[in-house]
């Protein structure tokens, strides 16, 4: 249930969507989260009430843009 990835422009972080509700397969509630590209725990940036997808980083890194 995770996609749409993408690497921050430093290549320290990576943006993704994912639908981690306990009855994914009933919904399309993708949020957005992020994860240091070394590994640990993802990070969810967004509450949506629908599909998150397609993040990509501002230039600087500081902001993630989505469709929502």
């Amino acid at each position: 249930d995770d996609g749409g990835q993408a690497w921050s422009p430093d290549g320290a972080t990576i943006a993704f969507c994912s639908n981690r509700t306990e009855r994914r397969d009933f919904n399309n509630l993708t949020d957005l989260w992020t994860v240091p590209a070394t590994g640990g725990e993802p990070r969810k940036l967004t509450a949506t009430k629908g599909p998150a997808s397609s993040p990509a980083y501002s230039p600087d890194g500081k902001t993630i843009a989505f469709l929502g």
